[in-house]
């Protein structure tokens, strides 16, 4: 079992990674975080690759939503569930 300190390590390790990955986008471009999961694993270890998943990186744009570092500014029609979409802000 993992104890606390590994699991923030990783969160913050996942948030650097989607902050730079989001960081390299055009400021105008609007994304959804399953466009995000083929860019975050390039900014990572390769001995941390096969931790990525939806979940991961969502929790990482949750955080940087918290934080008023992205807005939402849609929303995107899936077959099953819906998507948002995001974009950065002055503050990124």
């Amino acid at each position: 079992m993992a104890d606390g300190a590994w699991i923030i390590r990783q969160r913050n390790q996942m948030l650097r990674a989607t902050t730079q990955a989001i960081a390299k986008l055009p400021d105008d471009k609007a994304f959804t975080v399953r466009e995000l999961l083929k860019k975050v694993p390039r900014e990572l270890n390769s001995y941390d690759r096969w931790m990525i998943s939806r979940q991961r990186v969502t929790g990482a744009v949750t955080r940087l939503l918290r934080e008023e570092k992205l807005t939402v500014v849609g929303e995107a029609k899936r077959k099953i569930f819906s998507a948002n979409i995001y974009t950065k802000t002055s503050k990124f």
